[in-house]
């Protein structure tokens, strides 16, 4: 059962077996559910970002979910066999999928937009870099020159970015 998991499903969900409930049941301030809720995110928050800490309290048992599937597997690492606060040997495992279809369509969606942010953070890291050689291949003239140079150079570089937006114009200008 050790290893990291599969590539065949992208799991972010761990499950966290044989949790002690009994020292839970007697903590003053919020109750047992609430007490072992924020003893189990501050373990595993450690290890990233975490979206959803789902306790089921009559089983003993925890379902994790991060944002990050890289941040669950260092987890899941790095809490296999480890205790939380009172002792227990904790079994961690990948969770199975929700069958509930409005919980897939919701990761669907979820895995959808961070797919588009991501190509959108790399579209315009791409731009920055383009406009970075722009500036730092037409400014080599020298001390005097340069001024000139550059505005000579504006109706050239608008030119070539015609087809870009607006904001990366006004960047070059």
């Amino acid at each position: 059962m050790g290893g990291v998991g599969s590539f065949q499903k992208n799991s972010r969900t761990l499950y966290v077996g044989q949790l002690k409930t009994t020292p839970f049941e007697e903590s003053e301030g919020g109750g047992g559910a609430s007490a072992l809720k924020k003893s189990v995110q501050k373990h595993f928050g450690e290890f990233g970002e975490i979206e959803q800490v789902n306790i089921i309290w009559r089983l003993s048992i925890a379902f994790v979910r991060y944002r990050f599937r890289l941040n669950s597997e260092f987890a899941k690492e790095s809490m296999a066999g480890q205790s939380l606060d009172h002792g227990e040997i904790l079994n961690i495992r990948w969770a199975y999928d929700d069958p509930n279809p409005m919980v897939q369509k919701a990761i669907q969606r979820a895995n959808e937009d961070a797919m588009m942010a991501a190509m959108a953070a790399q579209e315009r890291t791409a731009g920055l870099k383009r406009l970075s050689d722009g500036k730092s291949g037409g400014g080599g003239g020298g001390g005097s020159s340069s001024s000139s140079s550059s505005s000579s150079a504006t109706p050239a570089i608008k030119d070539k970015e015609a087809g870009e937006s607006d904001t990366k114009r006004r960047r070059v200008e």
